[in-house]
């Protein structure tokens, strides 16, 4: 009896494991994707902070230096742009031949007090120095590389300084001229350095003027 057992649990082991599984033919199929990359276009704005990712930010203000009313006139400085509101150009179609420039919102802007609604121009920023004259210097503004491509050995520089006038209502910050650029760059501008003339006898109170940014693809 007992080796009857024996065999009998050797039969149903043998039945459990010795029977074949059923083979299916594989079916299968060759899949391709496709992946379109279109050119990206030329931007410039503003960023809080050095790095590539960081948040845009917009409409950004900057102070010039406080002076005191004065029968003589008299020179505010400031600076276009910082680390924590960073000018950028932002070119990932490898753009060959571009220009960064700034000036007047509208050719007859000018310092007006920052209550009043109506922006009525009180002095000038593109006028006599009698009027009152903004001057624009990018040579002393530093340049960073945001996306890790260098700058190092291209055509593009920074602008030279000038005052705005009647005739001239925007500086070139920047530029790109010819097929020495890095291709696909990011990067940021600070430190541009103004100086505004202020007549004499000005009276006292906050003064604003409103700049453009322009980037142009030439």
């Amino acid at each position: 009896m007992r080796f009857l057992k024996k065999l009998g649990i050797g039969a149903i082991v043998v039945c459990l494991f010795g029977v074949p599984a059923t083979a299916y033919a594989a079916n299968t199929i060759n899949i391709q994707l496709t992946q379109t990359i279109l050119s990206g276009v030329l931007s410039t704005g503003f960023q809080a902070g050095t790095t590539a990712g960081a948040a845009s930010v917009i409409n950004p203000s900057f102070n010039m230096g406080a002076i005191t009313t004065s029968n003589t006139e008299q020179t505010s400085h400031g600076s276009l742009s910082d680390n924590s509101k960073l000018l950028y150009v932002d070119n990932p179609g490898a753009a060959a031949n571009w220009s960064l420039t700034v000036g007047l919102t509208s050719t007859n802007a000018g310092w007006y007090k920052s209550s009043d609604s109506a922006k009525t121009r009180v002095y000038y920023a593109n006028g006599t120095n009698a009027q009152g004259n903004l001057s624009i210097n990018p040579v002393v503004a530093s340049v960073t590389d945001l996306n890790g491509t260098s700058r190092a050995g291209t055509s593009m520089a920074l602008g030279t300084q000038a005052k705005l006038s009647s005739g001239n209502n925007a500086i070139t910050i920047m530029s790109a001229s010819g097929n020495a650029t890095p291709g696909l760059w990011r990067g940021g501008i600070a430190g541009v350095a103004l100086s505004q003339i202020v007549p004499p006898r000005t009276p006292a109170g906050t003064y604003s003027l409103d700049l453009t940014t322009t980037l142009t693809q030439t």
